[in-house]
């Protein structure tokens, strides 16, 4: 879906390493400022993405004022290596910002 959000700081791109099937994944989030009505979403960032250096790309959009961004709600579950059931939910970032596309 299309939201119309805001980056208010560069320390609303974060980036964080876990365990995942025994290897190392590095993962994102954004915090986006949405408006209409006013709310900070949580936007995850895929491995993959992160390694296309997305996290970095979007540190260009802070502070530059409103922008269009493609998010995906997900929710699923899963059970991990020490045999837990995990659920997870929240947006995903689909794609870059057509803005940001344009100069990568």
């Amino acid at each position: 879906m299309k939201i119309i959000a805001q980056i208010l700081s560069a320390t609303d791109i974060t980036t964080a390493t876990k365990d995942r099937d025994g290897r190392k994944v590095t993962t994102g989030q954004v915090k986006l400022l949405c408006t209409d009505p006013s709310q900070i979403i949580d936007v995850a960032i895929t491995e993959e993405q992160v390694t296309a250096g997305y996290h970095a790309s979007l540190k260009t959009l802070v502070g530059k004022g409103p922008t269009e961004f493609m998010v995906e709600y997900r929710s699923g579950s899963f059970g991990d290596d020490n045999n837990r059931h995990r659920s997870y939910n929240g947006f995903r970032l689909v794609d870059l910002p057509a803005s940001v596309q344009a100069k990568v």
